[in-house]
């Protein structure tokens, strides 16, 4: 009888396709480069060993998107610190091809989204940066459709008030 149980070279080969995307992601978890690799290598260990609960190679990514949140929770649970941004680790996340305008806004809607709660910021982050389906952010919240609706919604809500404050003071 043969083992039908996915290979650590499937693993592997699945998990290229979404390197970057994964890597992105732990940036905007961490803040920081260093934390951000350790994240992915733990996450992708974690995930590489769990592999054979993948049911479809497709659903890879919020598997790994989903134990990268438990593992930086429990991190930072233990922690119980605020991590400061390293400079370079944003100016990576934006590229470099961006007008200096669109960069500068894309720092104030950052900094605007760092005084979010977390769950908010992460439900934004999946959602809009990483444009998964809302079932899958659902999944990976381990909540409904319809609260990850909610949440955007309000955070969306603040992040508009948060912004139309600080146009209205430096004016």
């Amino acid at each position: 009888m043969t083992d039908k149980r996915p290979t650590y070279d499937e693993f592997f080969k699945a998990y290229a396709e979404i390197q970057e995307r994964v890597e992105r992601f732990a940036l905007y978890l961490t803040h920081r480069r260093d934390s951000a690799a350790e994240l992915v290598s733990e996450s992708v260990l974690a995930c590489a060993l769990r592999f054979h609960d993948v049911r479809d190679s497709k659903a890879l990514l919020s598997f790994i998107f989903t134990m990268m949140l438990r593992l930086h929770h429990a991190s930072r649970r233990r922690s119980q610190r605020q991590v400061p941004h390293e400079p370079e680790a944003f100016d990576m996340m934006i590229g470099e091809q961006m007008s200096p305008d669109t960069q500068a806004d894309i720092r104030i809607l950052n900094d605007a989204m760092n005084l979010l709660p977390d769950a908010w910021r992460e439900t934004l982050i999946l959602a809009y940066i990483f444009d998964l389906p809302l079932s899958d952010v659902a999944r990976i919240r381990k909540t409904s459709v319809g609260a990850v609706k909610m949440v955007l919604a309000r955070a969306k809500q603040r992040l508009n008030k948060m912004l139309v404050e600080e146009t209205a003071n430096e004016q």
